[in-house]
């Protein structure tokens, strides 16, 4: 039989005790409030309940804990709630539906841009599909991340994207403009697709429109014409040096080539006694041609040291090879001096 007590008074609510005979959780009742109680665990903890009839459903409906909620508060939160009935609500269902809102939205701000490249578009879509990945990569580390990676991904808007793109090509960065658009449209593309569902048969990670559709780059600026003169690749040559970096830069003078396809340069793929380089296909661009490349005396002495690694100019690690990064960096010092 449940106890009956004044829940009016905080010192005698504070007295209520647990008893021998007692089942783990029990409830005191108050006087005369009609489904008005507190219950109490074996352990000491109290909480104050309203009881309730709905559609023939009995809701026990959590006013708050004691003493954190006073006998005055529980009170008013009780009379609240069983106004609520009188006038055709369900307090417990609204409050259960209000904590799946706020769950909800939780989840939803914290699935950040930055969560939905790193967790999804990459590992699932980029690396796997894209010869390009390593784009998407850079790009996203360097442009993107840094000014809307933390936004909720739903949240990102035209505006955004304007506020991301726009200072690029106002100071005349428009390649880098161009990729980086052309990166964060792929990711929403992608992100809007039914393939995109972590689960089969879920819909899309985002229902959203994607926030570049509205932005367009302005014209491109006109191809530029100027070219070093013999006298200016000669004072560039003396200042590249003879790091790894350098000599990249030279064989790069020297051959035409592209930089990935230099600093990737390995010992198997150079036949001295030819002198050629053979760059695989699986290294050149369009990945379908291999390349053979005439090596002259001039680039065979930027050849002339050889290591203990695959790499003709290896990383400090010894386990890669020097960066495409690094050469460019070093490229644009040397042109500024």
């Amino acid at each position: 039989m449940a106890r009956i007590a004044d829940l009016t008074n905080d010192i005698a609510v504070r007295a209520l005790r647990w008893r021998d005979g007692d089942p783990i959780q029990f409830e005191v009742k108050d006087k005369t409030r009609k489904g008005f109680y507190i219950r109490i665990s074996k352990g000491g903890k109290k909480r104050w309940y309203f009881r309730y009839t709905k559609k023939r459903k009995v809701r026990a409906y959590s006013l708050g804990a004691f003493p954190e909620i006073s006998c005055a508060k529980a009170f008013s939160k009780y009379e609240d709630a069983r106004e609520e009935v009188d006038n055709g609500g369900d307090p417990y269902l609204a409050k259960k539906k209000a904590k799946e809102v706020e769950k909800k939205e939780k989840q939803r701000s914290e699935f950040t841009l930055k969560v939905l490249f790193y967790d999804h578009y990459m590992p699932r879509y980029s690396k796997p599909n894209l010869r390009t990945w390593k784009n998407d990569e850079t790009y996203f580390e360097t442009k993107i991340e840094p000014a809307i990676g933390k936004l909720p991904a739903d949240e990102v808007s035209p505006k955004d994207v304007e506020k991301l793109v726009m200072p690029m090509e106002r100071d005349g960065h428009y390649a880098t403009a161009r990729l980086t658009l052309a990166t964060l449209r792929k990711i929403y593309n992608w992100a809007a697709k039914s393939s995109s569902a972590v689960n089969p048969g879920d819909g899309p990670l985002l229902d959203v429109p994607n926030p570049c559709r509205h932005y367009e780059l302005g014209e491109p600026p006109p191809p530029p014409d100027r070219v070093f003169s013999e006298d200016e690749i000669a004072k560039l040559w003396s200042r590249l040096g003879n790091s790894n970096t350098g000599k990249i830069a030279k064989l790069q003078l020297l051959t035409g080539c592209r930089v990935s396809e230099v600093a990737g340069m390995q010992w198997s793929e150079i036949d001295f006694d030819a002198k050629t380089w053979l760059l695989p296909r699986s290294r050149a661009k369009n990945k379908k041609l291999a390349l053979l490349v005439p090596l002259s005396e001039k680039m065979l002495e930027l050849l002339d040291h050889e290591n203990d690694s695959d790499y003709v100019f290896p990383a400090d690690s010894m386990l890669d090879h020097t960066t495409p990064t690094g050469v460019l960096q070093m490229i644009k010092r040397s042109c500024k001096e």
